[in-house]
């Protein structure tokens, strides 16, 4: 209508394709229209023939059970593509996990349905999105517990990958099942089509900072940590120069070289840990910072206490100053006669409420079922004590959040 309304004489074409099959069909039906369907059909013959190739490849490489592949498009909330998608999937020899076929439609999930599928193999492609800017949208998968319960995730077969090789139905699909066979089912292909995937897609390596390399599947050692979960995807194709770690932004560093316990080791390296201020404000000479717990790099979980003193003249000299030395105090803590405290524990939340540090949730030493221990530790004597509590508490959880504030 609007066309006629300006006296445009033009023939409409509707292309909207929703299947591999369509795809193809398409591409006739816009060469048609164009006076070029002699070059449609060589185009079309030549993904016909990538098609079949791709297909004797994976028919040569016979398995009792082809991988089931989960996708998501969407992370908050989470969403699968439907569409050419399950097509794309099937091409590349493996099954959708949901069971989805080409044509359905893309629907919002909810974490019992993907813990339901139990897919062989994850891929995270958000719409429109490259792996650079998927990395620093991972802590939406990671802060959720049920995440970390996927088979996949504890055995590392998990992908980003950059969705400019799904998001259209045209050409460029083909190529887009043939990276993935390559990934997934181990498909040979030239170096000089491998090397147009550089940069597009990455894999979880589990353990890709501690002792434990990469293909153990020992499922105490999966890593929780939020922060650092972007480090552990590396690239699947040589080549690539692109650094897809998160950027941290202009932060400060200060030198910390001193530890008040003379001939004792300094914290260990940790990420996924709490630190806070006591003792005054941290912008007062007088503020110290307390460090609890954490992820140590082979994985484990820590109960440690450690306290960050400022140099005498406070946070602002340390500031002002990168060379300034800081000192780490190791605080040895007591606990109440029976009571098996403190929980080690990452991914925790902490708050000082007056005379205590309170810490809630996380993940303890199993690493597969968040925590829901709350626990004080009193700032005066060092003493750790559980926390007794009226009614039923919150369930657990990972990456949980604490406010303390005052009723006046």
């Amino acid at each position: 209508h609007a066309l006629d309304e300006i006296g445009l004489d033009c023939n409409i074409v509707p292309v909207a394709p929703t299947s591999l099959e369509e795809m193809f069909q398409s591409i006739g039906s816009v060469g048609l229209a164009l006076d070029a369907r002699d070059k449609a059909d060589v185009l079309l013959s030549r993904l016909r023939s990538r098609v079949e190739s791709l297909e004797a490849k994976i028919k040569a490489r016979a398995v009792d059970r082809r991988p089931t592949v989960l996708s998501l498009e969407g992370l908050a909330p989470l969403c699968t593509g439907g569409g050419w998608l399950p097509d794309v999937k099937n091409l590349a020899g493996c099954e959708d996990a949901l069971g989805d076929v080409g044509g359905c439609p893309p629907r919002i999930l909810k974490w019992r349905e993907i813990q339901d599928a139990d897919p062989d193999v994850l891929l995270i492609s958000p719409c429109s999105a490259s792996p650079a800017r998927t990395m620093n949208e991972l802590h939406l998968l990671a802060s959720a517990p049920e995440f970390w319960t996927l088979r996949c995730v504890r055995q590392g077969d998990v992908y980003v990958l950059d969705h400019s090789m799904f998001s259209r139905p045209g050409p460029r699909l083909v190529e887009g099942s043939e990276m993935l066979a390559a990934l997934l089912r181990g498909i040979e292909f030239d170096a000089h089509v491998t090397r147009r995937w550089e940069g597009l897609a990455l894999k979880y390596e589990r353990g890709a900072h501690g002792p434990n390399s990469p293909g153990k599947k020992n499922d105490e050692h999966v890593s929780h940590c939020t922060t650092e979960l972007a480090q552990r995807f590396k690239p699947c194709f040589e080549g690539s120069k692109d650094d897809f770690t998160p950027s941290s932004g202009s932060l400060v560093k200060c030198q910390v070289t001193r530890c008040k316990i003379p001939g004792f080791a300094l914290p260990k390296d940790r990420s996924a840990h709490t630190m806070m201020t006591i003792g005054a404000k941290a912008t007062e000479a007088g503020g110290s910072l307390l460090l609890f717990g954490g992820e140590a790099a082979d994985g484990s979980r820590l109960s440690d206490v450690w306290r960050l003193t400022p140099p005498s003249r406070g946070w602002a000299k340390a500031l002002s100053n990168s060379k300034t030395n800081l000192t780490w105090e190791k605080i040895r803590c007591g606990k109440i006669h029976g009571e098996n405290v403190p929980t080690p524990r990452s991914n925790h939340a902490a708050a000082i409420c007056g005379d205590y540090m309170m810490v809630f949730g996380g993940w303890g030493t199993n690493n597969l079922n968040p925590l829901s221990h709350c626990e004080l530790l009193h700032l005066e004597n060092f003493c750790w004590t559980h926390c007794s509590t009226i009614g039923v508490g919150p369930p657990p959880r990972g990456n949980p959040t604490l406010v303390y504030f005052e009723r006046t």
